[in-house]
């Protein structure tokens, strides 16, 4: 049986995806909450060196690739396999190489989406599910800073300041975990078949891309989107004026008072509303000075992806 490792990315539809897989007869689908909660793959991207288990791993998924019979392929999928993003996407390296001890056979699936619809789609579920609090600053992204210089020690310089770090663990996650160039050589130094597809493909032509990724698997069919049970409607975005509502709720958790909630509600939505817009400066501020553009030109050159037919990834 071929096994197929869906790793994500995060908001790329992968909730969708994971719907149409269990529904297709003729594939072997296995995602969460088993891909959570199973001991082998819990150990897999949350416990340390001397506590995972490749061979309990392994272990698992012939044993349900034998459970699953006859069918064509088994698709394990699990967004949280291309890195944990409240951890700064820390761990996904370390995923990607006990996936590829475990099962040095599998084929790898990947999806892209356009950094800066992802890095937004990204801050709102966190903000709709109660994780983040703030507008989409430095404390949710940050860029990379210039260091702390030998000289500058030797000098007797002693200031913390956070803007000095590569990575600063106070944001959720840094500008660099966008750079698919670096994210697809990380899967394509590990596993013989990575195959990468591009989320804009998916929203805009469904059909056509459903049936791409049928051929893929195969032959199976694997239904295309309805209205009725487009990605959207799986996990929807919160519109711009409930995002700022839910800031609010989320900074006043444990405030007991409905009547300091109700006084402090306009005041605290006027500020988040200022925060917000500095926030949109910030993040075209930040995917430029990374140069991301480049990058994803590069990256299209190399694989044919197909990213010039959208404007997003701003390739010229």
């Amino acid at each position: 049986m071929r096994v197929i490792l869906h790793i994500g990315l995060p908001k790329t539809a992968t909730t969708f995806l994971q719907g149409r897989f269990a529904s297709c007869d003729e594939v072997a689908y296995v995602g969460r909450p088993f891909t959570q909660e199973n001991q082998a793959f819990n150990r897999l991207q949350y416990a340390d060196g001397s506590l995972f288990d490749a061979g309990e791993l392994r272990r698992t998924v012939d044993d349900l690739a034998a459970r699953y019979g006859r069918r064509k392929v088994l698709v394990l999928s699990d967004e949280m396999w291309a890195g944990f993003p409240f951890w700064g996407f820390s761990n996904r390296s370390m995923v990607a190489d006990r996936l590829a001890t475990a099962l040095p056979h599998a084929e790898v699936l990947l999806y892209l989406r356009n950094q800066h619809d992802l890095i937004r789609s990204l801050h709102n579920y966190y903000v709709k599910i109660g994780w983040f609090a703030g507008p989409l600053d430095a404390d949710f992204i940050s860029g990379p800073g210039d260091g702390f210089a030998a000289q500058a020690w030797m000098r007797g310089e002693r200031a913390w300041r956070r803007s000095r770090r590569y990575i600063d663990n106070r944001s959720v996650c840094s500008v660099e975990h966008f750079r698919y160039s670096r994210l697809l050589a990380i899967y394509h130094e590990r596993f013989a078949k990575v195959h990468v597809r591009l989320y804009e493909d998916l929203a805009h032509n469904s059909e056509a891309h459903m049936l791409g990724l049928s051929d893929l698997l195969g032959g199976p069919r694997i239904a295309e989107p309805s209205s009725e049970n487009a990605e959207g409607a799986v996990n929807v975005s919160l519109a711009d004026e409930r995002l700022l509502e839910q800031m609010v709720c989320n900074r006043l958790q444990g405030v007991d008072s409905s009547l300091a909630r109700w006084l402090l509600r306009p005041r605290i939505l006027r500020a988040c509303r200022r925060a917000q817009a500095r926030s949109t400066y910030h993040l075209r501020e930040l995917l430029q000075r990374a140069a991301l553009a480049e990058d994803n030109h590069t990256v299209d050159t190399r694989y044919a992806l197909g990213m010039r037919a959208h404007p997003g990834y701003a390739l010229r």
